[in-house]
């Protein structure tokens, strides 16, 4: 008699062995993501560690942004560090500016004078732009290297 469970799981390990292989971002766990020989590792404080299993486990960086780990991955598959250090910078910028975007929405709900409101919808509007034109530059990388 088949075991059903048994073979099941055979199933999902042999398709999550193609997928690997074939270069899909495979979702391991909540918190895990492999794709091919790497490891994207969502950490405590909800950043997202990339790691490099060949031979053995080797960091490489820490991102804010889930797509920042996978342009991260690809950029190292490609050997283009430089690339790396453009997404790292820029995913730094993100993420001071989506905090800074966070405060000031909060101080312009929450205030009740009006100076102070506008110099907040200034200021989220600043930070607000350049949060987005930093995560659209990480999209450029990360979407131009799965073409």
């Amino acid at each position: 008699m088949l075991n059903l469970k048994e073979t099941a799981s055979e199933l999902e390990g042999m398709l999550r062995d193609i997928a690997l292989k074939s270069g899909i971002f495979v979702p391991i766990s909540k918190d895990l993501i492999r794709y091919k020989k790497y490891s994207v590792i969502k950490l405590e404080d909800g950043s997202w560690a990339v790691f490099y299993n060949d031979p053995k486990k080797q960091y490489i960086t820490t991102t804010f942004l889930k797509v920042s780990a996978f342009a991260v991955c690809k950029m190292h598959e490609k050997r283009l560090s430089g690339r790396i250090q453009e997404i790292e910078k820029n995913d730094s910028i993100f993420e001071k500016n989506y905090a800074d975007t966070l405060i000031y929405k909060q101080t312009y709900r929450k205030t009740t004078d009006d100076v102070r409101k506008d110099t907040a919808l200034w200021r989220y509007e600043i930070a607000h732009a350049k949060a987005k034109q930093a995560k659209q530059a990480i999209d450029t990388v990360f979407y131009s290297s799965i073409t």
